[in-house]
């Protein structure tokens, strides 16, 4: 399929339907927040919000500022497939990273002083969530260097919405517990990321090169994303680490 041009949809469009999902979301926190802490609990629902902050902001340490330049190349660049493939390469290294990072504190017990009182199991629910959260946000950032805001604005208010109608349901029969709320944020970033994917896809903005890239292109990609990237460094250490040691 021939790569198509960026969508030429205005400025005040875009900014109409990102105004319409935040006040959307903000309308579905609000409910969210009625229903979650009670099901699940202060300690469960304490548990999962500093896992998921953790690994949140774990991913976004390694990545430091790498996916500020992909957005910013990709916008002006939004042809060139090399630089999405290079970048897939990226998230897949910095997926891998985090979970490395469980697997090691598992294998060395060092996990119970990392993060104190949360069971193991938990722990690599909130990893695994982290980074389905982390990928999700590089694919909405795709679509809008691609221009497709529009469309990417619209499914997540499709997402959120049935989110929570389906968390409603499972609330309503009583059937939600931490487990089950790891599941559920599993399940609302994969159908996003789908998502994101099939628009993205649909445009005609795809991963098509299938790991074609050269040892030269490579190099070069990672002398334009270093010289990016690294200034960030610093900022994204000094965030880790007061997260840890909190």
């Amino acid at each position: 399929m021939p790569m198509r041009q960026p969508d030429k949809t205005s400025l005040r469009k875009r900014y109409f339907y990102k105004l319409l999902t935040n006040i959307t979301g903000a309308g579905i926190s609000i409910v969210t927040q009625a229903i979650v802490p009670r099901c699940l609990g202060p300690k469960a629902y304490g548990d999962f919000n500093y896992l998921s902050s953790f690994f949140t902001q774990f991913s976004g340490f390694f990545d430091m500022g790498t996916s500020v330049c992909f957005y910013t190349r990709l916008s002006q660049r939004p042809n060139e497939k090399g630089l999405v493939d290079f970048y897939l390469f990226v998230t897949i290294a910095i997926s891998c990273l985090t979970l490395i990072l469980v697997v090691v504190a598992h294998a060395t017990s060092s996990y119970s002083k990392l993060w104190p009182n949360q069971e193991l199991i938990y722990i690599y629910y909130g990893a695994f969530g982290g980074i389905l959260t982390w990928n999700a946000s590089i694919l909405n950032q795709m679509a809008d260097a691609y221009g497709i805001t529009v469309m990417s604005e619209i499914a997540k208010i499709v997402q959120r919405l049935l989110g929570l109608v389906a968390l409603l349901l499972i609330a309503a029969f009583l059937l939600l517990d931490l487990q089950k709320y790891f599941y559920y944020t599993f399940a609302s970033s994969l159908l996003l990321g789908g998502a994101f994917i099939f628009i993205i896809k649909e445009q005609g903005y795809y991963f098509n090169r299938k790991w074609m890239l050269t040892t030269k292109e490579t190099a070069d990609y990672m002398k334009e994303f270093y010289r990016y990237s690294s200034p960030f460094f610093a900022s994204a250490l000094v965030i880790l680490v007061c997260r840890v040691l909190e």
